[in-house]
């Protein structure tokens, strides 16, 4: 459905805003379910933040006047997930057989799937918000500029995780250079990839 958005570049008000504001152009139907999708990349630097959630609006209300006797909607959403104390061990590898690569720790709140990407890091140079590639504009402030290269998610359990990091994905295997591993919605952490 068509939306606007008000974000920290939006006139007066943006400069107020941490995140970003999602309201529908027309009224939301009444006692349907919806899926919401938003993609943050503040000032166009990667790992964007990926946000996607599913509600379901109450009955027809013309008065919009919120029921004393219900409750809020910050009260009916459920407990957000938090993902702490991401590590990989080690920091550094080589992807030199089957038991090569390092692992990936990290505490989770919750049960759930949590995604992973990978991204390979180069040099960048800064073209407005935008960092784009080293070759654009090569007088302009450098930056690290982000490739996306692949993603896979775990399922975890409440409390400790770990999985194993390799250099391959897939038939392919990652090529000698700096990585960032990016947990969607949470937080990264980079790595290297050595030949």
């Amino acid at each position: 459905m068509e939306v606007r958005t008000v974000g920290g570049e939006t006139g007066e008000v943006g400069s107020y805003l941490t995140g970003a504001i999602v309201i529908p152009v027309k009224p939301l139907a009444p006692n349907a379910t919806y899926t919401a999708e938003v993609t943050l990349a503040p000032n166009g630097e990667l790992p964007a933040e990926q946000h996607r959630w599913t509600f379901r609006t109450g009955p027809a209300n013309p008065s919009g006047v919120w029921p004393l006797w219900d409750i809020s909607p910050r009260e009916a959403l459920p407990p957000r997930r938090r993902i702490s104390k991401l590590r990989i061990s080690p920091r550094a590898f080589t992807d030199g057989g089957r038991y090569s690569g390092a692992r990936i720790t990290y505490l989770d709140s919750g049960s759930g799937t949590t995604s992973f990407v990978v991204y390979r890091s180069g040099p960048g140079v800064l073209v407005g918000a935008q960092c784009a590639s080293a070759a654009s504009a090569a007088h302009n402030r450098r930056c690290s500029r982000l490739s996306r290269i692949y993603s896979f998610s775990h399922r975890d359990r409440p409390g400790r995780n770990s999985l194993r990091l390799t250099g391959r994905y897939g038939y392919r295997r990652l090529a000698p250079a700096k990585y960032v591993l990016a947990v969607i919605d949470f937080t990264s952490i980079s790595f290297t990839v050595h030949s």
